[in-house]
């Protein structure tokens, strides 16, 4: 099974096996297609799910967040 390198501003629970992005329910891990998978705070996003989300606006800097996407903001377009 692939290991998942959580984005910058992420940590993962090490209990936590397999994780789903909150956006497009799967757990591919493959960096070259979906990004990074980000997870934290019971939150799992594809780095590329967040760019794609049609009202989610990048609103803090690339080290808040997940690369500049505030986890307030996050479960509203969920």
């Amino acid at each position: 099974m692939s290991t998942a390198s959580p984005c910058p501003a992420a940590s993962l629970h090490p209990r936590i096996t397999a994780l789903l992005c909150g956006f497009c329910q799967r757990a591919d891990h493959n960096p070259e297609v979906f990004g990074q998978l980000c997870h934290q705070d019971g939150l799992c996003i594809h780095e590329n799910c967040l760019y794609h989300a049609t009202r989610l606006n990048q609103r803090g800097t690339d080290e808040e967040g997940f690369y500049g996407f505030l986890f307030p903001d996050i479960p509203g377009e969920l």
